[in-house]
């Protein structure tokens, strides 16, 4: 990777550096550009550091102010600008959700250099931009916009009527973490299959999880369902596992920081989202040489899974088609093997190593 007598700087923002698949992913994107041989600072808006990064770390939410919130916000923001102007980054990277009209513009056309880079972690627009279209393609016309999957790629071009949005997929973290210890999960069944993510319903769709395990062979073969986090829909999806008469066979098991240990375990993971961006679950997975069913929604999965080569995958919202999967995945037993063989591999090229490589083309860097 380049080296050069003078260390270029970046500037990865984000909102924290705990809870969250978009909070792993810039902490995983420190050791990126430390492989291209930039001094790395990661600038975080909210409290939190559960994810190993590299680097230094600028809270910008231990800024404090004893008057209006209001306040607090404008000092915070003036602090930030004199933080970057002092440091003179090479490169800034925003990896936040950018929702606000207001705070947008001041970031986006005061705060920023031209030259940032902003990031699109979601399919969802709704959870990445503004609310106003013509605001957005104000703010972005002229700028350089990353996101992690080529159809969220295609999908910012159109809307954001440019045509310079590239796709650049997340990295894979270090999967060598703590939670590897099974004291953590000490009533973790011997054989399970897994769903890893927040319980909420609207985006992650649990309920077509739980309706296809209910129609699958899967309980009568004493294969539990595992739930892996937390979330607003917690009780909701409890009252309808038991409305479905499978409450008895899932185990509901909170957020943990590093859920890799129980990834190695399941026999296969499941997803069942409408909408994502580059699903870290999927990755996560297949490092650990775990297969996955996965649903064929917006967007990543079809980027990532390879039907009947590292998993399955499936037509959206069809609770049948998603339960003859699972039953596949653990009745034909050549099926699985073949998929788990292939799992490790199939994502060796989003290693860290293999991502600073697409970033340095796309930044023109020197070999």
């Amino acid at each position: 990777m380049h080296q050069n007598s003078y260390k270029k700087k970046v500037c990865i923002v984000a909102s924290s550096l705990s809870h969250g698949g978009a909070q792993r992913s810039a902490a995983a994107l420190t050791f990126v550009f430390e492989k291209l041989g930039y001094e790395v600072c990661v600038a975080t808006v909210l409290k939190g550091v559960s994810y190993s990064f590299t680097g230094r770390l600028f809270e910008i939410h231990a800024v404090k102010s004893k008057f209006h919130p209001l306040f607090t916000r404008l000092k915070k923001l003036l602090v930030f600008r004199r933080f970057l102007e002092h440091e003179k980054f090479d490169l800034i990277i925003d990896n936040r959700a950018r929702v606000s009209i207001f705070r947008e513009i001041i970031v986006t056309k005061c705060l920023y250099p031209k030259s940032a880079i902003y990031l699109i972690r979601n399919y969802n627009f709704k959870n990445v931009f503004t609310s106003s279209k013509r605001v957005n393609r104000w703010l972005y016309q002229d700028r350089r916009l990353v996101a992690v999957s080529k159809k969220a790629a295609d999908k910012a071009n159109f809307e954001l009527g440019i045509t310079s949005v590239v796709a650049i997929p997340n990295p894979l973290p270090e999967t060598s973490a703590p939670s590897f210890s099974s004291d953590l999960f000490s009533d973790l069944p011997k054989k399970f299959i897994l769903f890893c993510g927040r319980l909420e319903d609207k985006s992650k769709n649990i309920r077509l999880l739980l309706e296809a395990y209910q129609k699958s062979d899967l309980a009568s073969q004493q294969m539990p369902l595992v739930l892996l986090g937390s979330g607003p829909d917690e009780q909701d999806l409890k009252a309808f596992a038991k409305a479905l008469g499978i409450a008895n066979n899932i185990l509901w098991i909170p957020f943990v920081d590093y859920p890799f240990y129980v990834i190695k375990k399941a026999k296969f993971i499941c997803l069942t989202s409408r909408y994502e961006g580059f699903p870290r679950a999927l990755i996560e997975a297949l490092s650990l040489g775990t297969p996955v069913v996965s649903v064929d929604c917006e967007s990543g999965p079809s980027e990532i899974v390879q039907h009947e080569q590292n998993g399955l995958l499936i037509r959206n919202y069809d609770p049948h088609a998603f339960a003859e999967a699972m039953n596949r995945l653990i009745f034909d037993q050549d099926l699985y093997d073949f998929c788990q063989a292939n799992a490790k591999s199939s994502v060796d090229h989003l290693s860290v190593a293999g991502i600073a490589r697409q970033w340095q083309d796309y930044l023109n860097l020197p070999s």
